[in-house]
């Protein structure tokens, strides 16, 4: 059995098929595309990818070059000086300076979650910890101290408790979703509903999703409520292109709810 390469990982919208400058593209085009997004997220480039690297990144495809020119022309690239650069890619990536910044935010928890562990637990001074040495700077090296640990502990606390009072419980409401849930013919889970409709309005802009649920709504052949998916659902499947409902069983005994019950006199 193949043994899977661990590694980081770079978004991709699911609705991406459904763009139209990547079907313009071409298939080749849309590998290479697909590659440059791992390429540039592994080397931590910005959105960059190097002319000379188009070989690598091309490998197996024919006429790379015009491969790259149709991602060019299509917008999904942009011509630099030096090679190209990914359309959009701070925008679901961050910079490279955002992504270095992240990254030595993870090493310093991962830091201090050893040093809780491993140093403070312990009642064990590290000479390599800069935790330990701050300790050891402010109270000598009466790390063991109960009265320390304690007041090491109050600290974390505090620092938890401002941390969760500053993170806000929901996402900011925004200024069409209204019009949205007002709408919607089930309205269940509304922040979840919200989170989606936010993330929605990035992809593909408020007229489409407004007008996709006014449609729905009206629809005559609208399922029965119970069966009408939540509108957090509705949204993440993209449901606002979805063609109209099928028409409803009309005849009697033509689904499981119209037959008599068995055993029933006819």
């Amino acid at each position: 059995m193949a043994r899977r390469i661990p590694g980081e990982f770079v978004p991709l919208d699911v609705h991406y098929t459904r763009d139209p400058a990547i079907r313009r593209a071409g298939l080749a085009a849309e590998a290479l595309f697909i590659r440059s997004l791992a390429h540039v997220r592994l080397h931590e480039t910005g959105g960059f990818v190097a002319d000379f690297d188009l070989s690598a990144l091309a490998f197996g495809i024919r006429r790379a070059s015009e491969a790259a020119a149709a991602l060019v022309r299509e917008g999904l690239w942009k011509k630099v000086d030096g090679g190209w650069h990914i359309r959009s890619w701070e925008k679901w990536n961050g910079s490279k300076e955002q992504v270095s910044a992240e990254k030595a935010a993870q090493q310093a928890a991962q830091i201090l979650t050893t040093h809780k562990r491993f140093h403070l637990a312990l009642d064990k001074i590290e000479p390599k910890c800069e935790h330990c040495q701050a300790i050891a700077t402010d109270v000598g090296s009466d790390m063991a101290s109960g009265s320390q640990k304690e007041k090491e502990k109050e600290k974390e606390k505090e620092k938890e408790s401002k941390r969760k009072t500053s993170s806000p419980a929901t996402p900011s409401r925004h200024p069409d979703f209204d019009a949205f849930w007002d709408q919607y013919p089930r309205k269940v889970g509304k922040i979840d509903a919200l989170k989606a409709y936010t993330r929605a309005v990035k992809l593909t802009g408020v007229e489409p999703i407004l007008l996709g649920v006014k449609r729905y709504a009206a629809d005559p052949n609208l399922p029965e409520r119970q069966f009408i998916p939540n509108p957090a659902t509705w949204l993440n499947q993209g449901r606002w292109d979805d063609d109209p409902c099928a028409p409803r069983a009309s005849k009697p005994g033509s689904s499981l709810w119209d037959r008599p019950p068995v055993g029933s006199q006819p």
